[in-house]
């Protein structure tokens, strides 16, 4: 007859064997698991090309094998360094870092043929559209063909770092344009007197701080400041009237930072085609003598450290995220920016 006690010990041991049981099927269930993301990627991203690189190939079109490739780079959101996001379900936003990255790849791949920038942004620091705008004229350099497609809005700098484009195609009911320079700073000294509070301010020189916020500025400053906004539109003007065929008549009309509808950008030369993405395709292939292709986009692999970010990103507060996209107006700083 059992005792108690030898009950109990057996219920422990079955109980200890079932456990162990479940870890194992755990871990191999994971193991399977792994296994099979392998295969799947390697059937979705496999790389086709003997160039390495940092970022996976996911296909879009055609025949994955096919060498001759369009690679299509995403452009996304105001363009600022270090502005990117990651999330859960979407990895990768791209970053000014990123996209630069990725055109650098594209431009070192020796299968790609041609880059196809989908844009939709509506510009943001002089810096970052002058950065992908150098990496667009150093991708062409090479030989690669490159070609913009607007998706929805295409606007300052993300026009600028497009203009060298062998083609620029738009949606027909995309805005573009917006050619100009902007630096704003809100102006609360009448708060701070309400309020009964004072800036104090010690500064090595009378224009240290012609930005400031809690004083009006003096003539000279405004006229500092506009002394840079106009040099850096003439920059802006300067790269659009060397690739874009603009008349004199067209420049006058693009040079107030005005938005343009597709139809009218069309008609003052500010883009040559309104179509669909795979127009732009089909243009692209047309312009890189491509009767057969295949179409890629770069990824960037999946790492535990995306999912942790991502779960991250779940938990911030959505007003947070929208209160940081406002900021983005309000900046003290020189942009290429719509707003």
């Amino acid at each position: 007859m059992t005792t108690p006690v030898e009950a109990k010990k057996k219920k422990n041991y079955f109980a200890w064997i079932f456990g162990c049981l479940g870890v194992f099927l755990l871990v191999c269930s994971l193991i399977a698991n792994v296994a099979l993301g392998i295969v799947l990627l390697g059937e979705d991203y496999g790389q086709t090309s003997s160039y390495t690189s940092a970022y996976s190939e996911k296909c879009l079109q055609g025949s994955c094998s096919n060498p001759n490739k369009i690679v299509v780079i995403d452009v996304n959101g105001a363009l600022f360094f270090d502005e990117g996001t990651t999330s859960l379900f979407n990895p990768m936003t791209p970053t000014v870092e990123s996209i630069g990255e990725q055109l650098d790849q594209a431009t070192e791949d020796p299968d790609v043929q041609a880059v196809v920038l989908n844009i939709n942004s509506p510009g943001g620091s002089v810096t970052a559209s002058d950065y992908l705008h150098n990496k667009v004229v150093k991708a062409q350099e090479s030989g690669l063909i490159v070609t913009t497609y607007i998706k929805d809005i295409g606007a300052s700098g993300a026009y600028y770092l497009a203009a060298p484009s062998d083609t620029i195609m738009a949606n027909p009911t995309a805005l573009t344009g917006s050619i100009g320079v902007i630096i704003s700073t809100l102006n609360y000294e009448g708060l701070f007197e309400k309020l009964g509070l004072k800036s104090v301010v010690y500064k090595s020189g009378a224009s240290k701080d012609l930005l400031s916020s809690t004083r009006e500025q003096t003539e000279e400053e405004k006229e500092i400041v506009q002394g840079i906004v106009d040099e850096t539109q003439g920059r802006f003007l300067g790269i659009v009237k060397e690739n874009r065929p603009v008349t004199e008549e067209n420049v006058a009309t693009i040079s107030d930072g005005r938005i343009f509808t597709a139809q009218q950008a069309k008609e003052v030369n500010l883009i040559d085609s309104t179509g669909y993405f795979q127009d732009v395709l089909t243009k692209t292939a047309e312009l890189a003598e491509l009767t057969e292709y295949s179409v890629a986009q770069y990824e960037q692999p999946f790492t535990f450290g995306q999912l942790f970010s991502g779960l991250g990103a779940l938990a911030k507060n959505d007003v947070v995220r929208e209160l940081k996209k406002e900021a983005y107006s309000n900046r003290s700083e020189v942009l290429y920016l719509w707003r």
